[in-house]
């Protein structure tokens, strides 16, 4: 695998370099793939998964920063990609199984989520949801998950509070 710590071709990336967006996309292939194999016991959907996470990283180019290492950019964004997946498999089609108000555990993930606080969280902005999902549901530290999504650890802080707040106003409009 490439060295995605090396920023040359995000940098030229960055500046429009189309040659290099997609040799830097496919330098990340064996890392999607590793996370993907790790975190998703159906084999049938890993290509359905790693497509959407290449699309992922390539609609959040602009979000980069380019002071900060490629890796944990990245990877936050295979395990969001990720996170997608397990609660689009968790909404409740016609054919399956009525599963409502069950708490699940998501491979991967530490806690226990009911899928209602997954909706109610999905309704959060989106700059509420990452700092949500990485601290309060990976249970990542406020120190990995501000270095993951490249912001300061107090901004990282106000933000889970304030999403905190939005999902307790969240709450009390559902009793």
């Amino acid at each position: 695998m490439a060295n995605i710590d090396s920023k040359d071709l995000i940098l030229k990336t960055l500046e429009g370099d189309q040659v290099a967006c997609e040799k830097f996309l496919l330098s990340l292939l064996p890392k999607i793939n590793a996370r993907i194999y790790n975190k998703i016991q159906r084999k049938e959907d890993h290509e359905d998964v790693k497509q959407n996470a290449l699309m992922g990283i390539y609609k959040s180019l602009h979000t980069f920063d380019v002071t900060k290492s490629v890796t944990p950019w990245v990877n936050a964004i295979i395990d969001f990609k990720i996170a997608d997946y397990y609660r689009s498999k968790s909404r409740i089609q016609d054919k399956e199984v009525n599963i409502d108000n069950e708490r699940v555990t998501i491979p991967g993930v530490e806690a226990n989520i009911d899928f209602e606080m997954i909706d109610m969280i999905e309704q959060l902005p989106e700059k509420f949801i990452q700092p949500i999902v990485l601290t309060k549901i990976k249970g990542h530290s406020t120190k990995e998950a501000a270095e993951i999504l490249n912001i300061k650890e107090n901004a990282l802080r106000t933000r889970i509070s304030r999403g905190v707040q939005k999902l307790e106003v969240l709450m009390k409009e559902l009793k």
